[in-house]
């Protein structure tokens, strides 16, 4: 399944800026919310603001401890596991993966960052910046050995 999204349109004290950032039904349990996390073929691990995950109910500080660095520096993530949720007029596409709740976001403007594990591994993924377009191919059963 391909599912494409536009880039987000954000305007900046009068400067237009477009950021790769798609919408996602973030869910822990019977709680969910939805998200515009930044794609970032940069981030290690899939992160999100700490705060969503106590808005989900997720005691956040019992998740799996790893030291994080970013443009914010060192920090900590706690890592827990939740399903996300990716939809447009194509179709959808849930899974589960373990993402990190962390503080580090605050003030950079963003959600969450989909990173290398928990997006990157289980998406082809193409970036077309001229179009302002990002598309999210799953991966097929032959692809994702290769």
């Amino acid at each position: 399944m391909e599912l494409r999204f536009p880039y987000r349109r954000f305007d900046r004290r009068g400067r237009i800026v477009y950021k790769p950032c798609i919408p996602v039904y973030l869910s822990y349990r019977q709680k969910g919310i939805w998200v515009w996390p930044v794609v970032d073929s940069g981030a290690e691990t899939t992160v999100f603001s700490s705060d969503l995950g106590v808005e989900l109910g997720i005691d956040v500080p019992s998740g799996e401890r790893r030291t994080i660095k970013g443009i914010g520096g060192r920090g900590v993530a706690f890592y827990h596991p939740v399903a996300l949720l990716l939809t447009n007029d194509a179709g959808s596409v849930r899974y589960t993966t373990h993402v990190g709740f962390t503080h580090m976001l605050r003030g950079l403007g963003a959600s969450g960052l989909l990173g290398q594990t928990g997006f990157f591994d289980k998406f082809v993924v193409t970036f077309d910046r001229p179009g302002l377009v990002i598309t999210v191919r799953t991966r097929s059963a032959k692809s994702a050995g290769a």
